[in-house]
């Protein structure tokens, strides 16, 4: 994954790698009111790794603080100035861990994969 992604920087400034959403997801106000069902087959989850040309990711981040903006991830600061960002493929098994959910999950891939 990650030589795919630096390789694709070659035709591409700013590399990501993720897959397709599997679950439906629904845009929901303030009052968790569902206000849209979102095109499924046009939604990507993002994983790492991100890949950029040195000098883009450095112009996005000198940007964002001189405006004092803030991104989840590094591809939303390149988008803010416009570039394109290129999605390649990762694995479902690349997963964040951020909750004790995902640790378990995570545990379970590495078990799963020592049995293999």
């Amino acid at each position: 994954m990650i030589l795919d992604a630096v390789s694709e920087t070659r035709a591409h400034r700013a590399v990501i790698v993720g897959m397709p959403v599997k679950d439906t997801i629904k845009l929901v106000n303030d009052e968790r009111l569902v206000s849209n069902t979102l095109d499924r087959e046009l939604l990507w989850q993002v994983q790492t790794p991100q890949v950029f040309e040195a000098s883009l990711i450095k112009e996005a981040y000198e940007r964002a603080e001189k405006l004092g903006i803030t991104a989840t991830d590094d591809a939303r600061l390149v988008e803010r100035l416009g570039e394109k960002v290129k999605m390649i493929n990762g694995s479902y098994e690349n997963i964040k861990i951020t909750t004790q959910e995902d640790l378990i999950l995570g545990e379970a891939i590495l078990s799963s994969r020592q049995r293999q």
